[in-house]
């Protein structure tokens, strides 16, 4: 039987599925929520290492920094698309029982991620303090490109989300699409070392945008460029409702399905 609840949205649902997801996350787990942080540790050194042999440049930054300050949100970005995908699929018996809008299910992913990246963040201080970086102004701008990365997996995950409950394929294949997004994005290397011509359309990808911004905020103190950072809303808000759309038109059929 399902029961309904007033308030469609019902925060305190929303805030009683993040606690829920953290405490089973790390049930029994030695090092707990630092484990967000050796994920992006483990990526910093394997991406050190690989550099070692490639001669990968870094724009006349201390590699170190200039990879961690985009694992980082990376790591934030597929976690919280991973978390989403899954959000219904894992939360069947819940949508059985109570009439709640579909949409909390992946919005508390999102939440419970931006917790890890918070703990993971704690890598980026710590060698901003290393190498002596200057924060500047610019800093006040960075909190848009978090919200940036929250809305474009939000997007990715509903529509993961929505399909997933149908076919699982998209599931299981999620992680490879990652993979290959992680290595299409800037992270590893710099924006300047891809060709002129292919620019424009490599800055499709939402990612340029979002992680250019936040090496120009933390690593030179200055304003992200205009046009990347209009083409990263512009994809980010796309994938948002395109995202939203196939949720809305999909999740009627949930609970029949699951």
């Amino acid at each position: 039987m399902v029961h309904s609840v007033h308030d469609p949205w019902n925060w305190h649902l929303l805030a009683a599925l993040v606690r829920r997801d953290f405490k089973a996350q790390y049930r029994r787990s030695l090092i707990g929520p630092a484990w967000a942080l050796l994920y992006s540790v483990i990526y910093l050194l394997l991406f050190i290492a690989i550099r070692s042999f490639l001669g990968i440049p870094s724009d006349g930054k201390p590699y170190a920094i200039f990879a961690a300050v985009a694992i980082v949100p990376w790591t934030f970005f597929s976690g919280a698309v991973a978390r989403a995908g899954t959000s219904i699929m894992l939360n069947g018996q819940l949508l059985k029982k109570m009439a709640v809008r579909r949409e909390i299910l992946p919005t508390a992913a999102i939440i419970l991620s931006f917790v890890d990246f918070a703990v993971a963040s704690i890598i980026v201080i710590g060698l901003a303090f290393w190498f002596g970086l200057t924060i500047g102004w610019s800093i006040l701008l960075l909190p848009i490109f978090v919200l940036l990365l929250a809305v474009c997996a939000l997007g990715i995950g509903m529509m993961v989300a929505s399909i997933g409950v149908y076919k699982r394929d998209i599931i299981l294949g999620l992680p490879f699409v990652l993979q290959i997004w992680m290595l299409a994005s800037p992270i590893m290397y710099p924006l300047s070392i891809v060709p002129v011509e292919w620019r424009l359309a490599y800055s499709l990808n939402p990612m340029v945008g979002i992680l250019e911004a936040f090496r120009s905020i933390l690593l030179d103190g200055a304003l992200p460029d205009l046009q990347l950072s209009l083409m990263a809303v512009a994809g980010c808000g796309l994938l948002l409702l395109v995202g939203w759309t196939m949720f809305k038109t999909l999740s009627q059929y949930f609970v029949d399905v699951l």
